[in-house]
């Protein structure tokens, strides 16, 4: 899965997208929008984040013109108290059968990962193109 948020430190919110997607056939390829909400769980040695968030359709079908929101996915996140790692459990739905996903490794992958990765990839590229000796 992959969980793209924005969080809303006032409100102590979370908004965004996730998309679920696996090479099986036919494949899997859920999209959903995600809202929830996200608290702190401390003890005296430490403290984490629980993030709570369900997530509906975006493809809604229409019943007499009229919109029909459908839920998709609930997740339960608990991240490190830096946000940068966790674990997940999660529950997605495909042709309204719930499917479970327990104890996912969560890490956060921030713009500046992605454009190092995008750095990383035209680097092999352009050696893969160098003649060998």
């Amino acid at each position: 899965m992959q969980l793209n948020v924005t969080v809303n430190t006032v409100d102590k919110r979370i908004t965004g997208m996730a998309r679920i997607s696996q090479a099986i056939n036919p494949p899997l390829n859920i999209i959903s929008e995600v809202h929830g909400d996200y608290s702190y769980m401390c003890t005296m040695q430490s403290c984490s984040i629980l993030v709570v968030a369900d997530g509906v359709s975006p493809f809604q079908p229409l019943i007499r013109d009229v919109p029909q929101v459908y839920k998709n996915l609930s997740l339960r996140i608990v991240m490190d108290e830096n946000w940068q790692k966790g674990v997940a459990n999660y529950k997605y739905c495909v042709n309204n059968e719930w499917h479970e996903v327990n104890n996912a490794q969560v890490e956060i992958v921030t713009n500046a990962d992605i454009h190092n990765v995008e750095r990383l990839a035209a680097t092999v590229k352009n050696n893969e193109k160098e003649p060998v000796a």
